[in-house]
Order: C-alpha cells, then structure tokens, then sequence
C-alpha cells in the first residue's frame, strides 16, 4: 500500500471522523455544562452535523473531478 492510497482513504473518512471526533466533544461538555445551557450543545451537534454534510458535498465534487480529468490508461497493443 502506498502513501497516496493511505492518504485517500483517510481524506475519504473525514466526514466520519468529523461526526464522530465531534460526538465525542459534545459528550465531554454535555457533563461540564448547566442545565440552562444546554440548548447550547443541541446547537453545536447541529453545527457538527452540517459541517459533516459540507465535507461530504466537498470531498463528493473532488472525487467527480478526479474521475472526469484522469488519465487513460490504455494497453501497449491498442490502436490510438
């Protein structure tokens, strides 16, 4: 396996390491905040939510026009 294979698939879970990273932040505060606040952290699992849709929207667009401008690998024996 290759660095630029390796790379890929981490770029390629960045939404779920963003939801999940996110969760866990949220729990950890969720103990640290009043019960008055805590329309503060619905917010803020809005907030990771949406941010996860973004990457997911953007990481979609990179991996279309990655596909669209590749390169075609042709055999040594076909005609041009």
């Amino acid at each position: 396996m290759t660095a630029a294979t390796l790379l890929s698939w981490i770029v390629a879970s960045l939404p779920e390491i963003l939801v999940v990273t996110g969760a866990c932040i949220l729990l950890i505060v969720g103990q640290l905040v009043r019960k008055d606040q805590r329309h503060v952290l619905v917010w803020a699992s809005v907030a990771v939510v949406i941010m996860a849709a973004l990457a997911t929207f953007m990481l979609a667009g990179e991996a279309s026009y990655l596909a669209a401008n590749r390169p075609v690998m042709r055999s040594r024996g076909a005609a041009l």
